[in-house]
This record gives C-alpha cells, sequence and structure tokens, in this order.
C-alpha cells in the first residue's frame, strides 16, 4: 500500500488560499452538502466538483484518490457518473472495467456496470419514436413533410441531414403509439421510403460528418454540421466555397 510523507501530500495537491467570502461560502455549502472534510485527494476532488464545479480538476483529484486508496471505489465510481454526465458514458463502462478488480462487491459493480451500459445503446421502445423518409429532394421543407399525412399534429420535430447519400427527414414523435398513429395517415407512399430508425442510424449520424440545410425559410441556409458525403456537399454549394467552409 502507498504512503505518502506530509511534504508529498503537499506537492502532489496543494490546496487553494481562498478569501474570507470564499472561505466563508465554502463553509456555507459545505454544511448543505455531506462532502468530507480535510485536504484528501477525495475531499479535494469533491469539493472541485461540488464548490468551485471543475469536473476536470475534480477528476484529477480523483484518480490520485485511486492511485493512494483514498476511497479508491467510491471515487471510480464519481469518476464514471462525470464522464457520463459529460456525454462520453462508454468511456464510463471501459473506465469501470480498467478498475473492476477494486470493487470487492462484484454485483454492485456489475449492476452498475449494466446500467450505464443500456444508455449506450437506445432500447427499442425508444428507436420507434423515430421515422426516417428518405429519399428527399432538395426543396421538401417541414411544413411540405407534414402534409404527407392526415393528421401532422403528433410530429413534434422534423429534422434533415444528409445519410448514405440521400437527404432524408427524421420525425421525432413523443411515443411509438403517435408515430405509428401518423405512419397510419400517410398519404403519398410512392415518392419515399419509410423506416424506423435503426441503433445503427442514430450511431452513423453522431458520429459521421453531415451538411444539414435549412429548407423551410425563404432561401436555404447552410448549417455546417458534419457530413456524410462531401460529393454532395460540393454538387449542392460548389467546391470554391466547400473548400473555404472546410479550411479551419
Amino acid at each position: 500500500m502507498k504512503t505518502m510523507t506530509h511534504s508529498m501530500k503537499s506537492s502532489v495537491y496543494p490546496t487553494k488560499k481562498m478569501s474570507i467570502d470564499s472561505y466563508e461560502n465554502e463553509k456555507e455549502i459545505d454544511s448543505k452538502l455531506p462532502l468530507p472534510k480535510g485536504n484528501s485527494p477525495y475531499a479535494l476532488a469533491k469539493r472541485a466538483e461540488y464548490i468551485e464545479k471543475d469536473l476536470e480538476l475534480a477528476k484529477h483529484y480523483y484518480k490520485l484518490a485511486i492511485k493512494y486508496k483514498d476511497r479508491g471505489e467510491s471515487a471510480i465510481k464519481d469518476i464514471a457518473s462525470i464522464l457520463h454526465q459529460e456525454g462520453q458514458t462508454k468511456e464510463a463502462c471501459d473506465f469501470l472495467s480498467e478498475h473492476r478488480k477494486i470493487f470487492k462487491d462484484h454485483k454492485k459493480f456489475a449492476n452498475l456496470y449494466e446500467s450505464l451500459q443500456k444508455q449506450i445503446v437506445p432500447s427499442e421502445n425508444c428507436l420507434k419514436r423515430i421515422l426516417k423518409l428518405a429519399p428527399l429532394n432538395d426543396f421538401e421543407t417541414v411544413d411540405s413533410i407534414k402534409c404527407m399525412f392526415k393528421n401532422s399534429s403528433r410530429i413534434l420535430e422534423v429534422e434533415f441531414h444528409y445519410y448514405n447519400g440521400q437527404r432524408a427527414g427524421f420525425l421525432m414523435f413523443s411515443s411509438h403509439s403517435s408515430a405509428r398513429k401518423t405512419l397510419e395517415g400517410m398519404l403519398n407512399w410512392e415518392n419515399c421510403k419509410v423506416d424506423w430508425v435503426s441503433a445503427e442510424d442514430l450511431e452513423y449520424i453522431k458520429n459521421c460528418e453531415f451538411w444539414t440545410f435549412a429548407l423551410d425559410t425563404l432561401g436555404p441556409t447552410l448549417l455546417k454540421c458534419m457530413s456524410t458525403d462531401e460529393k454532395t456537399a460540393k454538387h449542392l454549394i460548389g467546391n470554391d466555397l466547400f473548400c473555404e467552409l472546410t479550411e479551419n
């Protein structure tokens, strides 16, 4: 087990000098939150997370806490929680896996790991609240998409993305039931194919670059996002403008 001298503690995780106002503010927050006392790595991590709101600093101290076995299991769970908050749920799962040997209760570890894993892959019920219409021409708008259905009131949002070289519309609903009822009233099935969005669709859009056109205004506005098809983008906006936009 690693031990630290007083001088080592000071150099590894120095504490900040605070003004009287900051000190009083910390005391007030301390009394409201069950934060650990003292200047151990874990205590400093908690203060960084909840008082200073500095998640990078908090992760730094939590890692020190793991290294020096200062409530290491709790520190691992806290880092995983921060990563999940930052939208890095896969990284949170990987971090847990790397430190699974530190957990004394393997059942608790498995429950925590599985609960995070479930949030990486959307559930089937969640996916069946989104419809994909493709291919769509470049002049389809939110209004024209809604006109494809007898009753479009259940459609919460319509987004257009270039997906596998085709312009597609993604229709969001509050529930699978709402999506199904709207789909039953579709007026024109000949012009485009309708599918439920799959987990692969969502992952593809999330990780690849796509170009989105807001065409429901008088003039098309190009929103630079990330592009699945650079050739399509070059064709639509011209090579010179494409190169200028992608320089940075």
